[in-house]
């Protein structure tokens, strides 16, 4: 595992053994406003539910870069394959113009030296 995810596991590890530590505090209901209404609600079941949240909202954001990230190697790694592909097809080309060349080339040594012995 990444430090970074290490960190995040064991903060998340800390939040919850503090809210089973505190859970009578956590669970006392408390009033709150939230601009258009008041209400009493326990706050620090609030604050987990909002924890929670982000934690879902992260990891849904997390998955959807490394999807993205795994697509796009893919996508990558398909298009060097054409690549790759692509230049062993103009070298084996380039080979076959060339053999064909030193053919041309030797038959035409072959024709003046068959001139020059006279056959």
């Amino acid at each position: 595992m990444r430090p970074r995810t290490v960190l995040i596991l064991v903060l998340l590890a800390l939040i919850g053994l503090f809210a089973l530590l505190n859970w009578r505090s956590f669970t006392t209901p408390a009033n709150l406003d939230f601009l258009i209404a008041r209400i009493e609600a326990p706050l620090g079941v609030l604050m987990l539910i909002a924890v929670g949240v982000l934690v879902i909202v992260f990891l849904l954001l997390l998955a959807k870069a490394e999807i993205a990230m795994l697509l796009e190697s893919r996508k990558v790694a398909r298009e060097m394959e054409n690549l790759r592909r692509l230049a062993a097809e103009a070298e084996s080309s380039r080979v076959e113009s060339l053999r064909a060349a030193l053919h041309g080339e030797l038959a035409e040594i072959n024709r003046k030296l068959d001139i020059i012995i006279g056959k």
